[in-house]
């Protein structure tokens, strides 16, 4: 049965995040400040029906308490409002708690497990600092500079130039700012033998090739958001994949998109770049392992002309190879369970086998029960008539 599973709680929650922005009324007059209007959110808000899948653990929001809303200075006549919101126990659009404190960062496992980062200043150094991109998602811009306009007494041609190349951030550059999960980079994809050679598992960062992704466990999906430089939504997909001869794996081969995929996402923001992903139960169809194709589907790529075949192979199982303390209480819960089940099944049970035996062996040797003969015999005798001694010589005579 093909699930069609909505986008989970953390990308919808983080929409949560949008900024607001509104003039500086403590800078400007009050007659200046326009009206409040909505900013670009921080992580697009998308699928209202993202708590039906129930993705995300909920145990540990609720051991969390959300933050404040804060204001955040971008000019001195900007003045942002951001509310920070809690996904899959990660705090989203935090308020900084001094200028010269950096905050916490969360770097991505291979496996697609958060880890903490907490950065310390040192003598003025920061240690621990959280990743710095380079240009990774900048864009070029490229300008052409006439050289005698600029360089005075240029002795070269009059129509020599230059052309600058400058980088430009991306757009909503600060939000992205305001998310603690690394983000992806081409110099962290995870190469992946193919055919005897290294190959980068573009666009993805984690989870990597072969990643067990552990039921009730949340794996955060991360790619490289300018792989797909022109497109403006992506989403994703998982389908099932068989193993063939000599255990390589392949899709199954069905008609459609559709139809091939059991979870896909609504279309996401290709600028988030992050995605928290946990499997359910009936994801696994009852088995204790599935293995899966993950993949990246942009918005300028139709169904019809999308393949699922050039994606990340992962494996669904139901517990870690090594058990962890949660999956352990787990196991040994469900062992008790099944042990009382058992000892209350077992007792009855061999009474009922006892007493069918017991009537079974009755009616079958109805005919062969000595004590039935025994009784008889018994009974005739005592029931003879009986016959008095002679009591004198004539009785004795007449007798014989």
């Amino acid at each position: 049965m093909l699930l069609k599973a909505p986008l989970l709680v953390c990308i919808a929650a983080v929409a949560n995040a949008a900024v607001i922005s509104v003039e500086a009324a403590t800078t400007t007059p009050a007659d200046a400040v326009p009206a409040a209007t909505p900013a670009p959110t921080l992580i697009t808000p998308t699928g209202e029906d993202l708590v039906k899948r129930k993705v995300i653990a909920t145990k540990t929001e609720a051991s969390l308490s959300t933050p404040s809303p804060w204001l955040r200075t971008i000019s001195s006549t900007h003045i942002e409002l951001v509310t920070p919101v809690i996904i899959g126990g990660v705090t989203f659009s935090a308020k900084p708690k001094n200028v010269k404190t950096p905050l916490p960062w969360l770097s991505v496992h291979p496996n697609g497990f958060l880890k903490t980062i907490t950065p310390k200043v040192k003598n003025q150094v920061t240690q621990n600092a959280s990743p710095d991109y380079g240009n990774w998602f900048d864009y070029p811009v490229t300008s052409t500079i006439k050289l005698a306009d600029v360089i005075k007494d240029h002795d070269g041609k009059e129509d020599d130039t230059h052309h600058d190349v400058t980088y430009v951030h991306e757009k909503n550059h600060e939000d992205r700012l305001l998310n603690p999960i690394m983000r992806c980079t081409p110099d962290r994809y995870f190469k992946k033998k193919v055919n005897g050679e290294k190959i980068e598992q573009k666009p993805f960062c984690s989870p990597s090739e072969n990643t067990k992704i552990i039921l009730g466990e949340v794996h955060w999906i991360t790619w490289y958001t300018r792989y797909f430089a022109n497109a403006d939504k992506v989403r994703l997909h998982m389908a099932y994949v068989e193993r063939g001869k000599n255990g390589i794996l392949q899709k199954r081969g069905v008609e459609s998109l559709e139809e091939d995929t059991f979870f896909t996402t609504e279309w996401l923001d290709n600028l988030d770049g992050v995605y928290p992903l946990e499997i359910t139960e009936d994801d696994l169809l009852g088995k204790p392992i599935q293995d899966v194709v993950l993949s990246i589907q942009p918005d300028y790529i139709d169904d019809e002309d999308f393949s699922l075949t050039n994606g990340t192979l992962l494996t669904l199982r139901r517990y870690p190879l090594k058990p962890t303390k949660k999956t352990k209480q787990l196991q040994l819960e469900k062992k008790s369970d099944k042990s009382a089940l058992y000892v209350a099944l077992t007792i009855p049970t061999i009474m009922v086998f006892f007493f069918v035996g017991y009537v079974l062996i009755n009616f079958l040797f109805r005919d062969n029960r000595t004590w039935k003969k025994i009784k008889i015999r018994s009974r005739r005798r005592l029931n003879e008539r009986y016959t008095p001694l002679p009591s004198n010589t004539f009785e004795l005579q007449n007798r014989s």
